[in-house]
């Protein structure tokens, strides 16, 4: 329940924060804010794609080098196997994640100087930390405070006729 309502919000969500960059970055004039922005998507979407052919490909290619056609034989007699298929799945994940943090935290660091508003910077660092600690499930809530500072930060946007 909790996937089938959150993957579309937060693609929503995703969505909706690189068009508001997108148009950030035309306004100041700063193409890198739409182009890191970007990467940080492609970053992601590569990380579930990796994600996902790990968890698919993980299986038979053990099974193939131990000659047995049926990979799910070896759940009961080797359970270690499945626990290292889990580390990799969440250490690529978490490699992905931080890659993709560190291009959302480039753009919102020159948003952040170029209209003088610190929060974006703030939530910029708070992504960077949730991404490095999400292996640690503590991350989640830090990334999670971190789109909220960003909300925030969005929110404290003057008109553009004031920006500098």
């Amino acid at each position: 329940m909790a996937l089938a309502v959150g993957g579309p919000l937060v693609t929503a969500g995703t969505i909706a924060i690189v068009i508001a960059l997108k148009r950030i970055s035309e306004a100041i004039k700063q193409p890198k804010v739409y182009r890191f922005a970007f990467y940080s998507v492609a970053a992601t979407v590569a990380g579930v794609a990796a994600a996902v052919l790990l968890m698919l490909a993980w299986p038979p290619a053990y099974a193939s080098m131990l000659g047995n056609p049926d990979p799910y034989v070896y759940a009961f007699t080797f359970p270690w196997y499945y626990l290292l298929g889990t580390i990799a799945v969440a250490v690529t994940s978490t490699i992905f994640a931080i890659i993709s943090a560190l291009f959302l935290k480039k753009s919102l660091d020159i948003v952040g100087d170029r209209l003088s508003i610190k929060t974006f910077k703030t939530s910029g660092l708070l992504l960077v930390l949730g991404a490095v600690l999400a292996i640690v499930i503590v991350g989640i809530y830090i990334s999670i405070a971190g789109y909220i500072v960003l909300a925030t930060a969005f929110y404290t946007i003057r008109g553009e006729s004031e920006w500098p």
